[in-house]
């Protein structure tokens, strides 16, 4: 169950179905989820333990794409 409004990962962060070692988020730089990404201050991925390492790795290299920071993670915190 999630939240009204709430979505997937998959879903909101366009992440593939099929995913390998290099894959990526289907989220280009100059689209309106990339400004909305750019601006929020806080990312909440329930469940993220469950999800596949490809997954928070396809995430990550998106993230870093399109907010040009090369430590997202530690940037944005």
């Amino acid at each position: 169950m999630s939240l009204p409004g709430g979505r997937t990962a998959h879903s909101r962060f366009k992440i593939p179905i099929l995913l390998d070692s290099t894959s990526t988020c289907f989220i280009s730089k100059q689209s309106d989820l990339a400004d909305l990404i750019r601006h929020a201050s806080l990312i909440i991925w329930d469940e993220a333990t469950m999800a596949h390492r490809h997954a928070l790795e396809a995430l990550d290299r998106t993230l870093r794409d399109i907010t040009d920071i090369d430590d997202f993670l530690v940037e944005k915190t």
